[in-house]
């Protein structure tokens, strides 16, 4: 499979050079200075994110009460 193949089967997030977090360095390639990701990645990782954000929020809010 031709690199220019995936392009089209997938959406791409980019993020400037060095911006972007490692945890997202498994599927990547970086294209004129831009770090470049799968989308589906990107959004698995930031739902897993915020699902761990609110479950820290929930505790805080009830350890206050």
């Amino acid at each position: 499979m031709k690199r220019g193949e995936a392009y089209q089967k997938h959406q791409f997030v980019c993020f400037q050079h060095g911006v972007s977090s490692n945890r997202f360095m498994s599927r990547r390639f970086i294209w004129r200075g831009f770090d470049c990701f799968e989308w589906d990645m990107v959004l698995k990782n930031f739902i897993i994110s915020i699902g761990v954000i609110a479950k820290i929020l929930s505790e805080y809010a009830r350890k206050k009460h």
